[in-house]
């Protein structure tokens, strides 16, 4: 797929940018042999954004099948704090999902024996199968310390909860 014009409208339609000039030229440069590469220098480059080439995919996924998506997650912000760790929202570039993301704080990631409490509390979570019981997703070590998705699951929270009891 050495020059692939309908990926270049999808990405024109996408960004409200005509990017066939700056191909052309980068190509008869040289210093890219394809749209798929061409694209995945944009998105290296911060000329476009990881949603922008996640919605590309969408809507040319053979097109853009080379294209690799650099991070696994993006982090939407955090969604809730414990005496250990913290949530985070986050957005699986691969799946198109948004999940939540648990790690320890950074205290506690340096603490062999939390760690280790941590990875149990994933691997047990994730043998369990029961509608009250989130979903753990994956399990991976990062150079920060152990990180676990799963499910997100919206609604009140327990402290919330309890503080509508007490109000009925």
């Amino acid at each position: 797929m050495a020059h692939d014009p309908l990926l270049l409208e999808v990405l024109a339609d996408l960004t409200g940018t005509d990017w066939t000039t700056p191909f052309s030229t980068l190509r008869e440069a040289g210093q890219v042999t394809s749209v798929t590469e061409f694209v995945a220098q944009l998105h290296a480059a911060g000329d476009i954004s990881t949603e922008t080439l996640i919605t590309l995919h969408q809507r040319s996924p053979i097109a853009v099948q080379a294209l690799d998506i650099p991070e696994a997650y993006s982090e939407l912000g955090q969604i809730g704090a414990g005496a250990m760790g913290t949530i985070q929202l986050v957005r699986d570039n691969a799946l198109l999902r948004k999940m939540a993301l648990k790690r320890l704080k950074p205290e506690g990631a340096q603490h062999p024996v939390l760690r280790g409490r941590f990875v149990n509390e994933a691997r047990i979570t994730a043998r369990l199968s029961h509608p009250n019981i989130v979903p753990i997703y994956s399990l991976e070590q990062r150079p920060d310390g152990p990180v676990y998705t799963m499910k997100l699951v919206q609604g009140k929270t327990l402290k919330q909860l309890i503080a509508d009891a007490r109000t009925l």
